[in-house]
């Protein structure tokens, strides 16, 4: 009797935490890519569907002047990356769906689920979750992540999805970048879809998209460098997509 009423209330709270929206915070570091002062991530999820959310300061750009030794001005301009706004994950579909934005111009896109991984033979606790160890090379970076089939949807942080359990921790190779889990809760919220559904952005492909970004980022540049004095040095850091968090696009050479 006791074993049937524990199986009773394990399958009942399954049945509950599915049906339900539950959020996942994120601990997010980044190395010369994005600046991660005060910024919050996070994944709502049910048994359908979810969506990461980051919430920072996009496309930020820092310029500094400095003199040189011999009296030269010297131009050093920073220009730091993105990863997403939004990302949702319909589970059903094999795509995800983006927004994201250019300076105050803000897009949609759809990005294909093509992320392939190697599941290990290693297994940790992440929060009092026994998670078991993948790894994949994503968008010019190899990642080490932990996921839990205690929690069998198909997510994790930013566009990281397709094992068999949510993903509670990741990390890149050159330990540039890391999500780790902070805490997951449930919510009192009645709908995931409806946040993306909600903004009425332009719809583009991801190529043009990237397309935008850096033309955006190139004639800015070239603008810049008008303006300044003869003479000046110009140095640029993380220029663009390409010293970001995806260090790498498919079809970009």
């Amino acid at each position: 009797m006791i074993k049937l009423n524990f199986t009773f209330s394990f399958l009942f709270f399954c049945a509950t935490f599915y049906a339900q929206v539950n959020r996942v915070d994120y601990y997010v570091l980044t190395k010369n890519t994005i600046d991660t002062t005060n910024v919050r991530t996070f994944l709502l999820f049910n048994k359908n569907e979810s969506i990461f959310i980051w919430n920072s300061i996009l496309n930020s750009e820092n310029n500094e002047l400095k003199k040189g030794e011999e009296g030269e001005v010297k131009f050093t301009k920073i220009l730091n990356d993105t990863i997403g706004l939004r990302v949702l994950n319909l589970f059903a579909s094999d795509s995800l769906k983006i927004i994201d934005k250019i300076l105050q111009d803000k897009y949609k896109f759809d990005e294909e689920k093509n992320i392939q991984w190697d599941i290990i033979n290693e297994s940790k606790f992440v929060g009092g979750y026994k998670c078991l160890k993948a790894t994949t090379f994503f968008r010019g970076r190899g990642y080490i992540v932990w996921f839990t089939e205690e929690i069998p949807i198909s997510s994790g942080p930013w566009k990281l999805n397709g094992l068999p359990g949510l993903i509670l921790e990741a990390i890149d190779d050159r330990n540039e970048v890391s999500f780790k889990l902070k805490s997951i809760k449930s919510t009192t919220l009645k709908s995931i879809r409806n946040l993306y559904d909600c903004f009425q952005f332009e719809k583009i492909t991801l190529r043009k998209f990237i397309e935008k970004k850096d033309n955006y980022h190139k004639e800015n540049h070239k603008e810049i460098i008008s303006k300044l004095p003869r003479g000046t040095n110009v140095e640029v850091l993380n220029f663009s997509t390409r010293n970001g968090i995806e260090k790498i696009i498919e079809w970009v050479k």
